[in-house]
């Protein structure tokens, strides 16, 4: 018997799946296919937008700011609500709190549910936008024994996606090579230390001038 709490955090789950991925269906399975252009679009005016539409997805996220407390200690039952949690704990926590420690506090929830998915062997049979998912959050890690391995597994099959459209794949490419450029540099990613209130070195304060 599913009691009614797990119904409750399920229903955000899949809500959460059919914003993120900008779908109005009944039903969503883990071989549902998104056009690659499509993918874009979410790229571009959810996941990662900027100016007015960030404040406007920002004010959106803030609805599922409860959700992050009350589902932290959640186990999900299938392979779209470790999505649905990844989406949460990588991804909303980064807008919903941005610009402080909490943005990352989260982390480890969403990449212990993204190394399940890819030590299991199921991510080579998701479907590109669920892929891009569990990999962004191979992508925020700041271990490097975690970057060589998207380096030489996990994007290496992204790449040879059929069909992908190359502005995604661009745009895929640049935000890896930011983070694992930062971590081979540095252990770390000089942003975040800052923003946890760390201190920087000289060399990372010279590279953020430099690269800002």
């Amino acid at each position: 018997k599913i009691s009614g709490a797990a119904m409750d955090a399920g229903e955000t789950l899949l809500n959460l799946l059919y914003f993120w991925y900008d779908v109005k269906t009944c039903r969503m399975t883990t071989r549902d296919r998104l056009k690659s252009t499509h993918i874009l679009t979410c790229w571009k005016d959810i996941w990662f937008a900027k100016g007015e539409q960030q404040t406007k997805m920002d004010q959106t996220l803030e609805g599922y700011r409860a959700s992050i407390d009350q589902l932290v200690d959640y186990k999900p039952e299938n392979t779209l609500e470790k999505i649905g949690m990844i989406i949460l704990y990588d991804q909303l926590t980064r807008n919903i709190f941005r610009g402080t420690p909490r943005a990352y506090e989260y982390d480890h929830i969403a990449f212990s549910l993204a190394k399940s998915i890819v030590d299991s062997g199921e991510y080579e049979t998701l479907e590109l936008q669920y892929k891009l998912t569990v990999l962004m959050s191979f992508i925020h890690s700041e271990d490097l024994e975690i970057q060589k391995r998207l380096e030489s597994t996990l994007l290496p099959a992204l790449r040879n996606t059929i069909n992908i459209d190359p502005n995604l794949l661009a745009a895929i490419n640049k935000i890896a090579m930011n983070h694992r450029e930062r971590v081979l540099l540095f252990g770390r990613i000089p942003e975040r230390t800052r923003i946890r209130g760390g201190q920087l070195t000289n060399e990372e304060v010279n590279y953020l001038e430099n690269v800002y």
